[in-house]
C-alpha cells in the first residue's frame, strides 16, 4: 500500500472506530437529554448560558442564566465561546440539547484526531498511533462529560490540538506553527483555566532550553521575541478574561458560579479525612473516572518514567517534571471540590496522556523489536477494548434509572411542559417564578426555560415569604417535588388555584397576594 492511500485508510479507520465507540455509548439515545445525572447542577448551568444567549439576543458579553440571583441572571465563569455558537446553531435548528453536546464532543473528537496525527510521526506506526486515542475514548469522566454540556471537554480538546500544532512546529521550524499552538492553548485556557498547566511546563521547558541549551539540539525553540511576546500574550489574555468574570459577577452580586480556589489546606480536618477515605478507600470512587487497572499502570508507568531521567531526553524529562508539578499543584488548590466536581480530572488528563505516549515512545526507542511484535500489539489491544467495555458499562450506568431518579419525572416532557404552560398565559418574557424545592440554582429553572429564582426544603419558609415575594414580582410559586406540599406554613400558598402537568409539577399563581403586607 502506498503512503498516500496507507494515511487515507488509517485516518478513515480511526473515525470508523470513533464512530463505533460513540454508537456503543449509546450517544444517539441520549443525546435528546437535558442535564441529567452526575452533576446535572452544573450541567444546568452551562445548558442555561446557551439557552439564554438564543432567546436575549445574543449579546456575548452579557452572559446569563436562568437564575435571576445577580439582578437579570448575569453570571460568568469560563469564556462562553462554545455556549454561544450553541446558541448559533439553536437559530438554525431551534433550542435542542444534542447540539451543544454535539458542539463539544467536536472539539474533543478533533483533539483525539490530532493526537493520532502526532502520534503517527512520533511512533512511525500507524497501527500503534491508534491505540492511545482509543484508550483516552475509555475513560468514563471524559466521555461522559465529553457529550454533555460543561466545557471541561472542550478545554482537553483544544490542549491536544495545541500539541498537534507544537509537534508540526518540531518538524518544519515554522513560526506560523508555534503561534498556532499559542493561538489553540490560549482558546482552551479561556474555556477552561486548567489548560494553562501544559502551556506553562512547555513554556518553562523552552525558557530552561534556550537558557540552558543542549550541545546537540533535541528541540526547536523560538527567538527570545517571539517566545516572550506569545507567551506573555496568552497568560495576560487569559488572566485578563477571568479577572473581567470576576468583576462581572462582583458587579452582579452573582455567586452562582465559582471562579475561585478551594485548596486542601482550608479545609476542616474531618472533611479533608472524609475525602482522602472516599479517594484511597475501597469505594469504588475511581470508576466513575477511569478503570483503576488504567490508573495503576499511568502510576507505575508515571513513576518510572520519573526515575528515567537518564534514558529520557532533557526538553522531554523538563516537560514531564514542570507537567507533574502543575498537576500536582491543581489537585492541591481544588482538593475540596474533587469529590463533589468530578469533572475536574478531566483538566488533568494530559498528564496520563503524555505518559502513556512517552511510555510508547520509548519501548519503540529502546525495544523496537518488542515494540513491534505482534503480542505486543494484540496485548495493547486487549487493553483498549477492556477500557472501551469498561467505558460503555458505566455509561449505561450513568443514564440508568439509578442516576435519572433524581430529575422530575415531567422534566423529560420538556417541549410539552412549555407548551403547557404557554396555553395558561406563562411566558419566558413575562412571568417570573420561584421554583421549589431544588438544591441546584438552575436545573429546574432551565427544564421549564422560566427565569426565576430556587428555594431550597426550607423550615423557615412560610406564606408570609411567598407574600413577600409576590411584592416583589414573583408571578408563580412552581413546586417540582410534592415533599414541599408536607411544609407547615405553606396552607395558604397551596390552596390556590393551581396549575399540574405530569401530576409532579405544580404552578401556584401568587399574583393575588400583592399588595398584601406591605
Amino acid at each position: 500500500m502506498s503512503p498516500k492511500k496507507e494515511s487515507i485508510f488509517f485516518n478513515f479507520l480511526f473515525w470508523v472506530l470513533l464512530i463505533g465507540a460513540v454508537l456503543a455509548y449509546n450517544f444517539h439515545q441520549i443525546g435528546h437529554f437535558g442535564p441529567v445525572s452526575v452533576h446535572s447542577w452544573r450541567q444546568a448551568d452551562s445548558a442555561s448560558f446557551a439557552l439564554r444567549y438564543y432567546q436575549d439576543g445574543m449579546e456575548f458579553f452579557s452572559p446569563k442564566v436562568h437564575n435571576m440571583q445577580g439582578g437579570q441572571g448575569e453570571a460568568v465563569a469560563e469564556f462562553p465561546i462554545m455556549y454561544y455558537l450553541a446558541a448559533a446553531l439553536y437559530h438554525l435548528f431551534g433550542p435542542k440539547p444534542i447540539l451543544l453536546r454535539l458542539l463539544n464532543f467536536a472539539l474533543l473528537a478533533l483533539g483525539l484526531f490530532a493526537l493520532f496525527r502526532l502520534l503517527r510521526r512520533l511512533l512511525d506506526s500507524w497501527a500503534m498511533a491508534l491505540l492511545l486515542p482509543m484508550l483516552i475514548l475509555g475513560v468514563p469522566v471524559l466521555i461522559f462529560y465529553g457529550y454533555n454540556f460543561l466545557p471541561n471537554s472542550v478545554g482537553f480538546g483544544f490542549t491536544l490540538l495545541a500539541a498537534g500544532a507544537f509537534f508540526r512546529y518540531q518538524r518544519s521550524g515554522k513560526m506560523g506553527h508555534y503561534y498556532l499552538m499559542c493561538g489553540l492553548a490560549l482558546l482552551g485556557a479561556l474555556i477552561k483555566i486548567s489548560v494553562l498547566i501544559p502551556f506553562l511546563a512547555l513554556a518553562g521547558t523552552l525558557f530552561l532550553e534556550k537558557l540552558l541549551p543542549a550541545r546537540q539540539e533535541t528541540m526547536k525553540t523560538p527567538g527570545w521575541g517571539g517566545f516572550l511576546a506569545s507567551s506573555l500574550a496568552v497568560i495576560g489574555l487569559v488572566g485578563f478574561w477571568y479577572k473581567w468574570a470576576a468583576d462581572y459577577n462582583l458587579a452582579h452580586q452573582s455567586s452562582v458560579l465559582m471562579t475561585s480556589i478551594r485548596p486542601f489546606w482550608q479545609m476542616a480536618k474531618e472533611d479533608f479525612d472524609y475525602s482522602m477515605l472516599v479517594i484511597t478507600g475501597p469505594y469504588r470512587y475511581w470508576e466513575i473516572i477511569l478503570s483503576k487497572y488504567t490508573l495503576w499502570l499511568f502510576m507505575g508507568l508515571w513513576i518510572l518514567e520519573l526515575a528515567l531521567f537518564r534514558k529520557i531526553p532533557r526538553p522531554a524529562y523538563l516537560f514531564l517534571a514542570l507537567l507533574s508539578l502543575g498537576v500536582l499543584s491543581f489537585l492541591a488548590l481544588f482538593f475540596s471540590q474533587l469529590l463533589v466536581h468530578g469533572y475536574y480530572w478531566i483538566d488533568v488528563l494530559a498528564l496520563l496522556v503524555y505518559v502513556f505516549a512517552l511510555a510508547l515512545w520509548l519501548m519503540k526507542t529502546s525495544m523496537p523489536r518488542a515494540f513491534h511484535h505482534w503480542a505486543f500489539g494484540l496485548a495493547l489491544s486487549a487493553f483498549v477494548v477492556f477500557n472501551l467495555n469498561f467505558c460503555r458499562s458505566m455509561m449505561e450506568r450513568f443514564y440508568s434509572a439509578e442516576y435519572l431518579s433524581d430529575i422530575n419525572p415531567g422534566f423529560f416532557k420538556q417541549e410539552e411542559l412549555q407548551a403547557f404552560y404557554r396555553e395558561h398565559g406563562i411566558s419566558y418574557d413575562s412571568t417570573l417564578v420561584n421554583v421549589g424545592p431544588d438544591l441546584t440554582p438552575n436545573l429546574s429553572l432551565y427544564y421549564l426555560n422560566l427565569r426565576g429564582w430556587n428555594r431550597r426544603l426550607e423550615n423557615n419558609f412560610k406564606d408570609a415569604n411567598v407574600i413577600w415575594q409576590a411584592n416583589n414580582n414573583v408571578d408563580y410559586f412552581v413546586v417540582v417535588d410534592t415533599a414541599y406540599f408536607q411544609q407547615e406554613g405553606l396552607e395558604r400558598t397551596f390552596s390556590c388555584p393551581r396549575l399540574v402537568f405530569n401530576e409532579s409539577i405544580y404552578f401556584f399563581d401568587i399574583r393575588g397576594f400583592r399588595n398584601e403586607g406591605e
